[in-house]
């Protein structure tokens, strides 16, 4: 048994790189050996120890399927638990708890076709830190949602972070088709949850924009000025002067444009 130590907040921004931790890594660590790979540079000969093939993409493997295990169990004391969840939520973890299942059967024939053995049990650290541990304090269903989309994170990190370490396409590809659809399950909950800015606009713009704002700052208009002055499209200006006739000579400015109108007495 382990002891776990990992806070909530510290799995949540660690994400993908809590995989590498010896707490986490402890059941899937391999006890082998590296061995030794003569190689040449230059004229004279080398030795140099290097880790086994593929071991380290197995311990990448074997961790994400206890992570699943852990996502399946998080749905399934939702699902199984002594308060009744509400329909929306119902809906999420029957569905998302066939995907994290999927997700362990996958990646579990993956290892298997490269020589690895299966996994069967939760991560404990993440078991113990984002299904318990919330789920034990959630007493509503958004609650139990904002649990499920720190779990969700975390997962989805976990393939981000991890997947680039593989070595062989094959796999990389398997551990992004996962980590894609977990974040899809974010972008669900973030709906579920009526999360602020879901979805931003791709450029915000704070200020109208002036057609001489890329003008040294000393050649540009006031906007104070010229809506003081009426110079700003869309605005009018009128100035009435008498002439010597005895007539009055009339001169509007809008929108750029000057009109001069002369009136006879």
């Amino acid at each position: 048994m382990h002891d776990v130590t990992l806070t909530r907040r510290g799995a949540l921004r660690a994400g993908g790189v809590a995989l590498v931790g010896a707490g986490v890594l402890a059941a899937c660590s391999s006890d082998s050996d590296p061995i030794a790979v003569t190689g040449t540079t230059g004229p004279d000969q080398t030795t140099t120890t290097l880790p086994l093939a593929g071991e380290d993409d197995l311990v990448f493997l074997r961790t994400a399927v206890s992570l699943e295990l852990s996502a399946v169990d998080f749905y399934d004391q939702v699902l199984d638990g002594e308060r009744a969840p509400g329909a929306d939520l119902r809906e999420v973890a029957t569905l998302f708890k066939a995907h994290h299942q999927q997700h362990a059967d996958l990646l579990d024939r993956v290892i298997g076709e490269e020589g690895g053995e299966a996994v069967e049990e939760p991560n404990e650290v993440y078991s113990a830190e984002l299904v318990d541990a919330p789920l034990e304090a959630a007493t509503t269903d958004e609650a139990v949602l904002e649990a499920a989309r720190a779990l969700e994170l975390v997962a989805a990190d976990a393939y981000v972070s991890g997947a680039g370490t593989l070595t062989k396409a094959t796999l990389r590809q398997k551990a992004m088709e996962v980590g894609g659809s977990d974040a899809r399950h974010i972008t669900y909950l973030d709906i579920l949850l009526e999360a602020p800015e879901l979805v931003p606009e791709a450029f915000a713009v704070a200020e109208p924009f002036q057609e001489d704002a890329l003008l040294p700052p000393g050649e540009q208009t006031d906007p104070a000025e010229a809506e003081d002055g009426g110079d700003a499209e869309g605005e009018t200006t009128e100035t009435t002067a008498a002439d010597d006739a005895g007539g009055s000579t009339t001169t509007s400015a809008a929108g750029g444009e000057t009109t001069t109108t002369t009136a006879e007495s």
